[in-house]
């Protein structure tokens, strides 16, 4: 075979499975990989499958339990999971049993699964939002309310040890299923093992990313950029859509992606690429490889020698052969990287899935051939583990509300299938009407998604830069954007969680709590890391009110408004309101939420300052972990993870900020501190210690908090805090008057008209004679919009 590479290498040993746990016959083989996973295998010739798959790169990790029984004609294994029985040799399928000639029970329910079970009742994976208006249909995702699922591997590409990729030989089932009851933990922990476990991406990758189509020269770009740093507004990572290549003046009149600068835009790409990076920023080359490569190619007649094709005429897209795919490479891609392009956005469109991972697949290892550079791919998704090669795209998505409350499911679908960083079209691609409200509440959902990316068509009134919108909307834009590069610590930490782990950055709210799957008022909800909860807005407001109301379920527990600290008694719901600046972000009881500052808007570097918001309530810990976010260094050991640590005792609250793995000369060696306590008074006397010594501070006090600043400590060195005093949190609850009040003075009525409708909404009567009350104010001028209004917002006042 011809050799791509040895970082394309694989080791295939992990993939043979544990010979005590397969049982084969003439047509079939079943392998039992853990206690909740089992490998089935049918074919007719008995040829069945070792090597690795696009699913699956390992196949010996378990040491289940298994009994077995088995007579001339029958199978049966079981373990503390499941209990199969299967007709020897027979196909999977044909209905000899109530079902089928292979069932497997789920042990505690009623449940079975059979081959060609429906599994209606999936709670869904992913999907494409390329031209949907309103809903989309959801592929299988891991995680169902039976308990159960499965995935079809028989038509997987399979690895060879030189990491080709080739399609099968024989036609057989390979089948596995995952029988885990209500053991999601379990079986995404076993998903992982099976497949590999997801990479992180770079740094950058966590910030803003900024395509729009139609970028076609170095003026218009520098221009873009200045008014960007002008603005204070910070980006992450420019990426050019199609016009950056030869491509963009269609020379032949051909549609097709091309790989070479196109010198009349961009007059001196190295120096162009050079500009960009001197402004803290990365960049990416939008690509279209099924294309093809395109005769205009400089090296085209370089590469039909190579190839041995014909001269005069393109060249199709070849997935399988892998001579064209190390020339696409290294003849196409890797001039690019050496003037010095950080990433791709394979923008594809792939009817077959295979196709799109096997590409994904090369992509992302070629990319990655040098150990100090950690690079990342956009692409859309491939038919299996798209977790392991980030950023997945889910498309070009149209404008419009039905859209924006998709992504919300998006996010939580992704989760399902073990898949963090997915990217969606903030404030959309293409169509629809550009509306502010729905432009703000994109941001908002994509500050607080895993990846943070716009893209938009060509034109002039797709409005995706905050400055063209009015103020307000230009300074909410402004602050969310921000926020998403000062969170980019946290960020970074909960995506290493995930690397190491499996945990997903988003969990859906009904991992915790299934009952709420179905309903529509909390089933977007979701935790966003270990310490924020997001309730997503995607309804527009009430123009009357101008605001949003949104109910809301916390678990159990207190939980924080993030902005206003207001406290939340959680294991019930709350009707709550929103203005176009608020979103619903909350953080649990004791939380430690950790942000960055850099030396420049846009270095998303390592910061040299943290700053870091400590929520009342109980003791906690959080680690920050850190590399340089650029190579991959951090596999031998260039790291730092940093604890911040929370413990109250005998009304004796102590801060803790230790380095407590890794090694030094990752991060600066020295950094400023800010040290936000939300919700707590001013105590007495405060002492900090650097390694026992006393450091000399500022303080702050700030409303219902107080900070605490310190600079130039030793990042080595240990940390304390230490402050003292009774009943110092401030119990600042949640009051719906106060909001119904505040909804009140916004409103443009007279001013004696709005304390008549106080004194009414706050009396202490019956409901009915408020109405009453509130209806007759139409005699004193009070417009129908209003009476309609209150008459709803009574129905909270009448339940505090």
């Amino acid at each position: 075979m011809y050799p791509l590479g040895k970082h394309f290498e694989i080791d295939t040993n992990k993939a043979f499975a544990k010979k005590e746990n397969t049982f084969i016959g003439k047509n079939y083989r079943i392998t039992i990989i853990t206690d909740r996973l089992i490998r089935l295998e049918y074919s007719k010739t008995g040829l069945f499958t070792d090597l690795p798959t696009e699913l699956a790169l390992n196949r010996s990790f378990g040491s289940p339990k298994i009994t077995k029984k088995e007579d001339e004609n029958v199978l049966e294994l079981e373990t503390n999971y499941f209990h199969l029985t299967y007709i020897k040799n027979q196909p999977f399928g044909r209905l000899l049993f109530p079902k089928s000639n292979l069932k497997i029970e789920l042990k505690g329910t009623d449940k079975t699964w059979y081959k060609g079970h429906p599994e209606i009742r999936n709670y869904g994976g992913l999907t494409t939002m390329d031209d949907v208006v309103g809903k989309a249909k959801f592929d299988k995702g891991l995680f169902s309310i039976d308990g159960f699922t499965s995935i079809d591997d028989s038509e997987g590409l399979i690895f060879g040890e030189d990491g080709v990729l080739s399609k099968r030989t024989s036609n057989q089932d390979d089948i596995y299923v995952f029988m885990y009851h209500n053991d999601f933990g379990a079986c995404l922990g076993d998903y992982f093992m099976l497949t590999g476990l997801p990479t992180i991406p770079p740094r950058f990758a966590l910030g803003n990313l900024w395509c729009k189509d139609g970028m076609k020269s170095e003026r218009e770009i520098y221009t873009l950029l200045n008014t960007f740093k002008k603005n204070n507004i910070p980006l992450s990572a420019l990426i050019l859509s199609s016009e950056w290549n030869f491509h963009g003046f269609k020379p032949d009149k051909t549609s097709g992606g091309g790989y070479t600068w196109n010198k009349k835009l961009f007059s001196n790409p190295g120096e162009f690429v050079n500009y960009i990076h001197k402004r803290d920023l990365q960049i990416g080359l939008q690509i279209l490889p099924k294309e093809g490569i395109r005769k205009y190619e400089p090296e085209f007649n370089k590469i039909i020698k190579y190839l041995q094709k014909s001269q005069g005429l393109d060249i199709p897209f070849i997935p399988y052969d892998p001579r064209y795919i190390d020339t696409y490479l290294k003849v196409l891609l890797h001039p690019n990287e050496q003037l010095g392009v950080d990433f791709y956005w394979d923008d594809s469109i792939f009817k077959n899935k295979h196709e799109q991972f096997l590409l994904n697949n090369y992509h992302y290892k070629d990319i990655n051939r040098n150990n100090n550079k950690r690079g990342m791919i956009l692409s859309r998704r491939g038919s299996s583990a798209p977790h392991r090669y980030p950023v997945i795209t889910s498309g070009n998505l149209v404008v419009n509300w039905e859209n924006l409350k998709m992504l919300p499911l998006l996010n939580i679908n992704a989760a399902n299938m073990g898949v963090s960083f997915i990217s969606h079209d903030i404030g959309g691609y293409y169509g629809g009407i550009e509306d502010k409200e729905l432009y703000i509440r994109s941001i908002q959902l994509g500050t607080f998604s895993p990846i943070m990316r716009f893209h938009a068509k060509e034109g002039i009134y797709y409005k995706r830069e905050p400055w063209r919108w009015d103020l307000k909307t230009h300074e909410i834009a402004k602050k969310y954007l921000q926020l998403r590069h000062d969170l980019i610590p946290y960020l970074y930490s909960e995506s290493y969680k995930y690397h190491t782990s499996g945990k997903t950055l988003v969990q859906p709210m009904y991992y915790r709590y299934p009952e709420y799957y179905d309903d529509g008022n909390y089933k977007n909800q979701y935790f966003f890391g270990s310490e924020l909860l997001i309730a997503p807005i995607i309804d527009q407001k009430d123009i009357v009110m101008n605001r949003v109301k949104k109910d809301v379920f916390f678990p159990n527990g207190n939980w924080y408004d993030l902005v206003s600290g207001k406290k939340y008694p959680g294991g019930k719901s709350y009707t709550l309101f929103f203005k176009d600046e608020e979103y619903p972000v909350f953080t649990k009881e004791g939380a430690i939420i950790v942000y960055g500052r850099t030396s420049s808007i846009n270095n998303t570097d390592v910061p040299t300052t943290l700053v870091v918001e400590v929520f009342p309530g109980r003791g906690n810990t959080y680690e920050l972990y850190e590399d340089d976010g650029k190579t991959n260094r951090h596999k031998d050991g260039y790291f730092l993870k940093t604890r911040f640590d929370k413990t109250i005792k005998d009304n004796i609250h102590m801060f803790v900020i230790m380095p407590v793995e890794g090694r030094g000369g990752v991060i600066p060696a020295k950094r400023n501190y800010e040290i936000k306590f939300r919700n707590t008074k001013t105590p007495k006397d405060i002492k900090i210690y650097e390694n026992d010594v006393i450091v000399n501070h500022q303080f702050e006090p700030d409303g219902n908090d107080f900070t605490l600043k310190f600079n130039q400590v030793e990042t080595a060195s240990q940390i304390k805090i230490v402050f003292s005093g009774e009943d110092l949190y401030i119990n600042e609850f949640r009051k719906i008057n106060e909001d119904i009040e505040d909804i009140i003075s916004d409103l443009v009525i007279k001013t004696a008209l709005k304390e008549k409708i106080n004194e009414i909404i706050f009396k202490n009567i019956d409901i009915k004679k408020k109405r009453i009350e509130i209806k007759k104010l139409k005699k004193l001028g009070l417009e129908k919009k209003f009476i309609n209004l209150f008459l709803d917002l009574l129905e909270y006042v009448s339940n505090i």
